[in-house]
């Protein structure tokens, strides 16, 4: 071929393949996930006029559980009570919600393999994963948005209580878990025996079985307590949702905040302050295991009709402190009575100068008899100190710093009966009715009330208890 020949040939080759690159980088499809790209191994195809994607890529991308049975060429993604089921080569998938109906859905184009992959028209991820899907013409590209979440899976009774309170603490009225690897026996909990501002919980199980293994789900409904929507309304001070109760608790809140905390308190100051009053105005309801009103549980119970039990008083204190300007959680978790017997109970914790104390309002109402007395052993303890007695289901923020714990802050802290007699002393001298001490390496039931020499010259009406696991001694002069 003559040299000129040769040139204009390999000018031609050149140009044909920059026309097929462009003409591949023309026809490509993008697909964006939530607004992040995805990346895929087989690139997604137009096929009969059909965007074609990869079943397994998309489905991970948007958290979903992708399984393949090779022996019924068949492929299963499941996410958040949703599941679709199809078959290579049929043009029908099953597309179904935990609990509920299965329906079949007809495509004009049926799912098929291409390298390996198995790719189905986008409109078995709208449809079956409740997404809503655009196709952008102009850049060709596929825009995916879901609302959906993957079910967690958990693999012990600890960690299943600890999504559902990550859910219930987001105030999620439904929500589902991956409980594969647990026993019946394992999952077979109320909610509502644990996470106490919780209404109602109703728990739906799901077993499917694809790549002959059999999966698990559970999916949560939930109604949540008066304190949820109450602590929603403080915080955007929209309270067109509230109940005429709710209304009065949302009400009342306000009241008790604006004559209870003054201008240039600290949070420490405020805290203390909310946290005698909720202890002063409350009584805890002595009634039968099983006839305990409702109301006694709410924050409606504590602050509107003054009697409430545990999960009231913790619910109220954190509405006090959501109003009061100051970072506050509940805590749910087992604790340990007088008796040794283990209940399930609620406290608080609350975020001090940057710090996070741990307070149960409700073992600090110890006198139901002496509405006048409060007591502190449980006012702002530390992790080490609470588990004495306490066993949270999880610990969100750790709390280490005894900076602000009642006797550390007020210095009642006692190493030697001199230390006690110092203490006693400038009680006594202050006038106070109520005299608290913690021992430090010091053993508070085997002190001496020498102290009191003078006191008893002309007083004998004195009443005293220890806190043993605390190693607190109170004193009450009537």
């Amino acid at each position: 071929m003559p040299r000129g020949k040769i040139t204009i040939f390999f000018v031609c080759l050149v140009l044909m393949c920059l026309f097929y690159v462009n003409s591949y980088a023309a026809d490509e499809i993008y697909v964006l996930m939530n607004g992040d790209p995805v990346t895929f191994d087989v690139p997604p195809q137009n096929i009969n006029g059909r965007v074609m994607v990869p079943f397994r890529a998309v489905g991970e991308a948007v958290g979903a559980k992708v399984e393949w049975d090779a022996d019924t060429e068949s492929v299963w993604m499941y996410l958040d009570g949703q599941y679709i089921g199809l078959i290579i080569g049929e043009n029908t998938i099953r597309i179904g919600q935990m609990g509920g109906p299965e329906i079949p859905v007809v495509l004009d184009v049926a799912p098929r393999i291409i390298d390996g992959r198995t790719f189905v028209p986008v409109r078995a991820v709208s449809e079956g994963l409740k997404c809503d899907v655009q196709w952008d013409a102009a850049s060709r590209t596929v825009l995916i948005t879901s609302n959906q979440s993957a079910a967690r899976t958990v693999d012990s009774k600890k960690e299943l209580l600890a999504v559902i309170e990550e859910n219930i603490t987001e105030q999620r009225i439904k929500f589902s878990v991956d409980t594969t690897n647990l026993t019946e026996e394992t999952i077979s909990l109320d909610i509502c025996d644990y996470f106490l501002d919780v209404l109602e919980a109703r728990a739906r199980w799901w077993n499917y079985s694809a790549a002959g293994r059999k999966y698990t789900y559970i999916q949560y409904n939930v109604k949540y307590s008066m304190y949820a929507n109450v602590s929603k309304a403080i915080k955007t001070n929209e309270i067109w949702a509230l109940t005429p109760e709710e209304t009065e608790v949302y009400q009342k809140v306000s009241l008790i905040v604006s004559e209870n905390v003054e201008p240039g308190m600290s949070e420490y100051e405020k805290e203390l302050a909310l946290h005698d009053y909720l202890a002063r105005s409350t009584v805890y309801d002595t009634s039968s295991p099983g006839e305990t009103p409702w109301d006694s549980h709410t924050p409606y119970g504590a602050l509107i009709k003054g009697v409430a039990v545990c999960n009231g008083y913790s619910d109220s204190f954190k509405l006090l402190m959501d109003a009061a300007g100051i970072d506050c959680d509940i805590v749910y978790g087992d604790a340990a009575g007088a008796d040794g017997e283990i209940v399930k109970h609620a406290w608080n914790r609350v975020k001090i100068d940057g710090d996070y104390y741990l307070v149960d309002v409700t073992w600090d109402d110890a006198f139901p008899d002496m509405s006048d007395v409060v007591i502190y052993d449980y006012f702002n303890l530390t992790d080490e100190m609470m588990s004495a007695d306490h066993a949270p289901y999880t610990v969100e923020h750790e709390s280490v710093s005894d900076k602000y714990n009642y006797f550390v802050y007020n210095k009642l802290l006692a190493s030697d009966q001199a230390a006690v007699n110092e203490i006693i002393r400038a009680g006594l001298q202050r006038g106070s009715r109520t005299i608290f001490l913690r021992g430090v390496n010091f053993d508070v039931s085997r002190m001496s009330f020498e102290a009191f020499a003078e006191y008893f010259k002309t007083n004998t009406d004195l009443k005293y208890s220890v806190n043993p696991k605390l190693n607190i001694m109170r004193i009450i002069l009537r």
